[in-house]
């Protein structure tokens, strides 16, 4: 059985039940990932994030990791569900 890479196993806790809090999350990883000497990105995701809508609310972080062999880029987007307006709420410009 091949177990699998140190960064992959590091997000499974994540990915391993249903979770009520999010509808969908992405992970991306760039860099020396398992101190190789080529870097290579990597992309996890589960559920689903719609980027292109304005409604969806997503949550984003991206942060560095400064290790001896280098420095890896990661990239976290969270899915919450979309966002309704109630009908009755007036949208109030500020004043300039």
């Amino acid at each position: 059985m091949e177990l699998p890479p140190r960064h992959l196993s590091a997000t499974g806790g994540l990915f391993a039940g249903r979770s009520p809090l999010y509808e969908g999350v992405r992970i991306g990883l760039a860099g020396r990932l398992g101190g190789a000497e080529m870097s290579r990105k990597e992309e996890l995701k589960k559920g689903r994030i719609p980027l292109q809508t304005f409604r969806a609310d997503i949550d984003f972080a991206s942060e560095e990791a400064y290790l001896p062999y280098g420095v890896i880029g990661i990239k976290v987007w969270i899915y919450r569900g979309n966002v309704y307006q109630d009908k009755k709420t007036k949208v109030q410009m500020p004043d300039a």
